[in-house]
């Protein structure tokens, strides 16, 4: 039994082990915001963060357990094996997009990695529009070249990054966004050709 423990507790901290390095190679990579403001840094909010780490930890630690206390027969060990298959499918993937992703800001471009694409740089002559998708909750700018840096609304201080997206766009190229601008709770500019309503006096 100290022996079925002790495989466990390696298991949990050589996940733990994994999970941290990685966590610390994507801070060391990412750029920091500057104290003046000319820069600022978005990423995911640290609810999201710590809750894929906590999973990738907590699942494949309790399956170990569950294998220990409880050994499988023969036929179903090719079900275990499955089960950290699946696990591992899962977990990691999101631990990689959450610690991975950020999108940076200052008056001249736009500096975005995702977990996915890499890292990329764009002006802001580049940038077309922005849009927002319901299905997949996220913000879409899209670029002249049509590429799309895309926003998920589980990134923090989302109000600030739609302050600073209107202070570089016309306000018509905003007008896709609108759903968003009400799920993050920023009221939306007035566009142009907006009607104006007036009050009329009762008949």
């Amino acid at each position: 039994m100290n022996g079925s423990i002790l495989n466990s507790t390696l298991v949990a901290l050589s996940i733990g082990g994994l999970l941290a390095l990685l966590a610390f190679l994507s801070g060391r990579s990412r750029p920091a915001s500057r104290p003046d403001l000319s820069r600022v840094v978005f990423r995911y909010r640290f609810l999201p963060r710590f809750l894929t780490i906590a999973a990738s930890v907590v699942l494949p630690t309790a399956t170990t357990f569950l294998v220990n206390y409880f050994p499988p027969l023969r036929e179903q060990k090719v079900y275990i094996a499955a089960a950290y298959f699946v696990i591992g499918s899962f977990c990691l993937p999101l631990v990689w997009e959450s610690e991975w992703f950020y999108i940076s800001l200052d008056a001249n471009s736009i500096q975005s990695r995702s977990a996915w694409r890499g890292s990329r740089t764009f002006t802001w002559d580049d940038v077309t529009g922005l849009s927002y998708s319901s299905l997949n909750m996220w913000f879409i700018l899209r670029l002249t070249d049509g590429a799309k840096i895309r926003v998920p609304l589980l990134v923090g201080n989302l109000k600030e990054l739609l302050s600073r997206i209107e202070g570089q766009l016309p306000v018509d190229a905003l007008r896709h966004a609108r759903v968003g601008y009400e799920k993050v709770g920023r009221p939306f500019p007035a566009l142009v050709n907006d009607p104006i309503l007036e009050a009329r006096s009762p008949r």
